[in-house]
């Protein structure tokens, strides 16, 4: 069999633009896209890696009505949990609190 040479396909016209133009309408277009400075995944990405790494993200049980509960129940529960960890207050030691902040 011979080998089909190298060719690039012509670019189909772009007809959502031409029925913009053709019905006045206006053409919205995309001046400038912002990207995350630093790759860190986003709070939301960071709290569904911790539920998976906790379990609770899995499906132990048989029907979806109580495996949709139990994941809500989990999440409710961690959340609960961290924003107790941010509610504390600091009336330790300074050896202490610098633990505490460490951790």
């Amino acid at each position: 069999m011979d080998a089909m040479p190298n060719q690039t396909r012509a670019r189909r016209p772009n007809y959502k633009e031409q029925f913009v133009v053709e019905k006045e309408y206006t053409n919205k277009r995309l001046e400038k896209e912002f990207v995350a400075e630093s790759r860190q995944r986003c709070d939301q990405e960071n709290i569904v890696s911790q539920l998976k790494a906790m379990g609770a993200l899995s499906a132990p049980l048989h029907s979806l009505v109580s495996n949709w509960s139990y994941m809500v129940m989990a999440t409710l529960a961690w959340n609960l949990n961290s924003w107790l960890g941010l509610s504390l207050t600091e009336s330790c030691p300074p050896a202490a609190q610098a633990k505490r902040r460490a951790e």
